[in-house]
């Protein structure tokens, strides 16, 4: 009985780089709010927009002006930041 060799390992490595042949299905957006000076702003709100949808989803900055809005839909979005100022 003859094998094909070469096909048997070309279909090998198809199937092993199956799982990075996926498409990207979700997204994050991830950033540092800072003022005209540079410093970091904390317990600002972040939103953000989804352009297609126009879901909608929020997330606060730390104590060090980072923020991170995980888990969204692949697309374009708006970004918008509040922070209350205190008189």
């Amino acid at each position: 009985m003859r094998t094909n060799k070469p096909l048997g390992l070309l279909f090998f490595f198809l199937l092993a780089g199956a799982p990075s042949l996926r498409a990207q299905v979700s997204a994050s957006i991830t950033g540092v709010v800072t003022d005209t000076s540079g410093a970091r702003i904390a317990s600002a709100t972040v939103t953000v927009k989804n352009v297609e949808t126009g879901a909608i989803r929020s997330a606060a900055t730390d104590d060090a002006g980072r923020y991170q809005v995980l888990a969204l839909p692949v697309g374009e979005y708006e970004e918008a930041v509040k922070k209350p100022i205190a008189l």
